[in-house]
Order: C-alpha cells, then structure tokens, then sequence
C-alpha cells in the first residue's frame, strides 16, 4: 500500500473514530440493559472498571430491554435470512444416485 493511501485510509479511519464518538455512551447505556449479564469492562468507549453483576443489575426492574433485544434480533433475523426459502440444494455426488427417486426424496428430507 502506498503511503498516500495509507495516509487517506488512516485519515477516514479517525474522521469515523471522532463521528462514532457522540454515540458511545449511548450504546454503553443501551448495552447496561439488554445484556447486564454480559462481562464487565465490554464497553463501547473505553473499558470501565464496577463492581460485581449483581451491583451492576441493582436497578434493574423487569426484563423488558432484555425481551426487546431478543425480539429485535430475532425479526432481523427473520427478514434477512427466510427460514421459508431453501439455502442450497443438495446432490451426490454418483449421478445414478441423483436419477433414483428414493434416494433423491431422502437427501431433500435431510438437507
């Protein structure tokens, strides 16, 4: 890579750094409460040291964050990926195998 890209690269790399900034605490704060049973210190921003989970979940009332991600992830999911199409189509390898039904109606059960 020349150093002219690389410059560029390493310029667009801390202009996102600095845009992404303003967010983290927001992702932090989101992160405390729909995974407050995740590690400590797997922040956004910079890793802060607290006390044990149980401190950490203390305020804490009910699961509806925890719900909600579930939920959220799951639907994306869902949408990007249909559970209802067929990924790939599996074969033999032995095209005899391929031409007899049997053997065809089995592999399409179990892929």
């Amino acid at each position: 890579m020349e150093a002219k890209q690389f410059a560029s690269l390493r310029r667009r790399y801390r202009a996102g750094k600095s845009r992404r900034t303003g967010y983290e605490s927001q992702w932090d704060e989101i992160e405390y409460f729909t995974g407050p049973l995740r590690e400590e210190g797997n922040t956004y921003s910079s890793p802060q040291v607290s006390g044990s989970g149980q401190q950490k979940r203390k305020d804490l009332w009910d699961l509806t964050g925890i719900e909600s991600r579930e939920k959220l992830s799951s639907s994306m999911y869902q949408s990007i990926i249909p559970t209802s199409l067929r990924w790939f189509l599996a074969s033999f390898r032995k095209s005899m195998l391929n031409r007899d039904t049997e053997s065809k109606t089995w592999l399409d059960q179990e892929s």
